[in-house]
């Protein structure tokens, strides 16, 4: 099996719905893959039976997913956000943009300087 060829297989096995359907989708409502499922299984757990005493470990899971998430953009960890759901990141981009008059809301004979 050459090297695409075991990416894709490991891809599949890691989305259990490629078994059943080919699935398209975008960032709504999707299956998630199986690495995902079993870390919001074991969250929900911990929430349950130890409250958030386990808050310590989850921001620096969350920090560890920050560093992960720059290193694979080339980005400095302060440049990435982790955020609820697309809909918040978009949100949040399109807020920035009104703020600094790229965005809705701006006049298009506006002059203002956007540096």
């Amino acid at each position: 099996m050459d090297g695409p060829t075991k990416v894709r297989q490991r891809l599949r096995e890691e989305m259990p719905i490629s078994l059943k359907f080919a699935y398209f989708d975008h960032a709504a409502v999707s299956p998630i893959p199986a690495k995902t499922s079993e870390a919001i299984s074991q969250f929900a757990s911990q929430a349950t039976h130890e409250g958030d005493t386990r808050w310590l470990e989850w921001n620096a899971s969350a920090q560890k997913a920050r560093s992960l998430g720059a290193a694979i953009l080339g980005a400095a960890e302060p440049e990435v956000a982790l955020v609820a759901n697309t809909t918040t990141g978009i949100g949040i981009v399109a807020e920035m943009a009104v703020n600094r008059g790229e965005g809705a809301g701006m006049g298009q004979d506006s002059n203002q300087d956007l540096a």
